[in-house]
């Protein structure tokens, strides 16, 4: 739920202070989406699971070639008799990852038939300090990668001039690049 509380944050901030907060909870929110998906997939996808894993990741990257330029277009769209700014944008795009966190709640998978004993309890893993330096290494190369794309587009409109769409392009490109990568030379 974290993804969803920076939007909104967001949304409503008009002091620093919120706006950088607002920023943190987006973040970790979504590196820890990432981290909860790649877990689903390895559950959901038992067999070819090195292949599967590659194919969706080429799904990934094939939505963050997608995402910058459908957000710039919501920003120019009107709900409820106001103009979507950026801060909208954020707050209808982000609210998407609502979706497959629904569907995985109300999924089953392999091995949720396991007997309770064959369970490593929630205490253990909590107590696991290898999985918590794991899931800190991953949420912050999300926020890593998520920094870097944002401030890419923001240092080529203001050191370039160049205008929004082509500045998401630039990042598009990389991903579009990087996900037929992995798609085809894996």
């Amino acid at each position: 739920m974290m993804s969803i509380k920076g939007p909104t944050i967001l949304f409503v901030s008009h002091t620093y202070p919120l706006f950088a907060s607002s920023y943190f909870f987006m973040y970790i929110g979504n590196g820890m989406l990432e981290i909860a998906l790649a877990i689903l997939g390895a559950r959901i996808f038992v067999k070819n699971t090195g292949t599967m894993m590659n194919l969706s990741h080429f799904f990934y990257g094939l939505s963050s070639t997608v995402a910058p330029l459908l957000a710039t277009g919501v920003m120019s769209l009107t709900v409820f008799g106001h103009e979507l700014d950026w801060r909208g944008m954020y707050l209808v795009m982000l609210s998407l990852c609502l979706l497959p966190i629904i569907v995985a709640l109300r999924s089953k998978f392999p091995g949720d038939d396991l007997p309770h004993e064959d369970r490593t309890s929630l205490k253990t893993l909590k107590r696991d300090p290898a999985l918590w330096l794991m899931v800190l290494i991953l949420s912050f190369g999300i926020v890593s990668e998520l920094a870097v794309e944002g401030w890419l587009v923001n240092f080529l409109e203001k050191s370039y001039t160049w205008d929004t769409v082509k500045a998401s392009e630039l990042p598009s490109a990389f991903f579009l690049s990087f996900s037929l990568g992995r798609l085809l030379l894996d």
